[in-house]
Formats: structure tokens, C-alpha cells, sequence
């Protein structure tokens, strides 16, 4: 029994570790919490976690070591996810100069698609573009799994489910009972994605540079 534990644990502790850190994932949920609700905030990390399955799953069939092969691809799909960390970004800094209009979060299908696009389309996208998702999974997460086998990812996603709703329902009591809160966050998740979204483009800048030997 002990031996069976001690993956699932590892696991959970890892997902932890790599869930709770401020992100973009947690700051799309946050804005899109206090604004819109538990749901269309919940959806948005969920989508994420669906997106880290993706790539776990490239990884066990070998595509994500092919996808390595063509880095220029890889960067294309890292300006694409700046892309989406702007058009967040902006979609938030709106919300904020709004004044989180209550109206909001009685309709989840304004503004940016509702729960599936926004929420979780949103946040799945945003996972399976981050290129630090796709390194870590490539060299870490290859390496766990070879070492611990699925026990430690049955933890993992654990974590992240867990890790979703937590925070979500955080955001969600602290918007309702601390006065302005819901603008602050608005304003910060919109700093936050737009601040994220500079460094990975950078990256891809970077790259595409040194591809084309510019």
C-alpha cells in the first residue's frame, strides 16, 4: 500500500507546486470570477488542466519529442499564445474600467464567448501554448513519468482539479464581502496577462531570430 501511496502523494505535491504560483491561468480565473461568477471563473483553470492532459498525453504517444523537431512551428504556436495573453488582457482591462457592472455576471455569455469560449477554451488554450507548459512536460514531465509511472499523474491533475476550485471559491468570498476588490482584481489580472503575454513573446522573438539567423 505505502508504495502505491507514495506516487499518488508526490504527485499531488507536485501539482501543488506548479498550480498555486501566481500565473496567467490564475489570473484569467480571478477576473473572469469577479466578474461573471464561480462557474465562468472554475471553467477557466479546468480548461488549463484539460490542456496539461493534451500535452501529457503528445508526450506518452512520442509526438511532443516530433514537435521539438520543427522549432520554428513552436514559435509560431508561443506568438499565437501571446496573442491570446493580450486579447485577455485587454478583454480584463475593459471589465475593470467598467466598474464590474453586476449585470456581468448574471450573463456569462457576454463579452468573450461565455464559459466555453472564454472560460475554458480560454484557459485550455492558453495551456497548450505556454511554451513553458510544453518544455516542462517534454523534460520533467518525461522523466516522472518514467521514474513513477501514471500513479504520480492520477496525483497531479488531482492537485489541479483541487487546486481550481480553491481558488475560485477564494476569489469568489473575498469579492463578495471586501468592497472594490472586484476592480483591483480586474486591473491586475489585465497587468498580469499583458505582463505574461511580453515575455512570451519575447521568447518567440527571440527564436524566430536566431531561426532565421536575423
Amino acid at each position: 500500500m505505502p508504495s502505491l501511496a507514495w506516487p499518488l502523494i508526490l504527485g499531488f505535491g507536485l501539482g501543488l507546486s506548479l498550480a498555486v504560483p501566481p500565473g496567467p491561468i490564475l489570473a484569467l480565473a480571478a477576473e473572469r470570477t469577479v466578474n461573471r461568477g464561480f462557474w465562468p471563473g472554475v471553467s477557466v483553470p479546468l480548461g488549463a488542466t484539460t490542456g496539461d492532459g493534451t500535452q501529457a498525453l503528445l508526450m506518452g504517444l512520442g509526438i511532443l519529442p516530433v514537435l521539438a523537431a520543427f522549432p520554428l512551428v513552436l514559435a509560431g504556436v508561443n506568438v499565437l499564445g501571446a496573442g491570446l495573453l493580450f486579447a485577455f488582457a485587454w478583454l480584463a482591462w475593459q471589465s475593470a474600467r467598467q466598474g464590474a457592472d453586476p449585470t456581468d455576471a448574471a450573463d456569462p455569455d457576454q463579452h468573450d464567448g461565455g464559459v466555453l469560449v472564454g472560460g475554458f477554451w480560454g484557459g485550455y488554450m492558453l495551456a497548450l501554448t505556454s511554451p513553458y507548459n510544453f518544455a516542462w512536460w517534454l523534460s520533467v514531465g518525461t522523466a516522472l513519468f518514467q521514474d513513477y509511472g501514471p500513479l504520480l499523474f492520477i496525483g497531479f491533475f488531482a492537485a489541479l482539479v483541487a487546486w481550481s476550485f480553491a481558488f475560485v471559491a477564494l476569489t469568489a468570498w473575498a469579492s463578495e464581502r471586501v468592497e472594490g476588490v472586484v476592480v483591483w482584481i480586474s486591473y491586475a489580472s489585465a497587468l498580469l496577462l499583458a505582463g505574461f503575454g511580453v515575455v512570451v513573446l519575447r521568447g518567440a522573438v527571440m527564436d524566430l531570430v536566431a531561426l532565421t539567423g536575423a
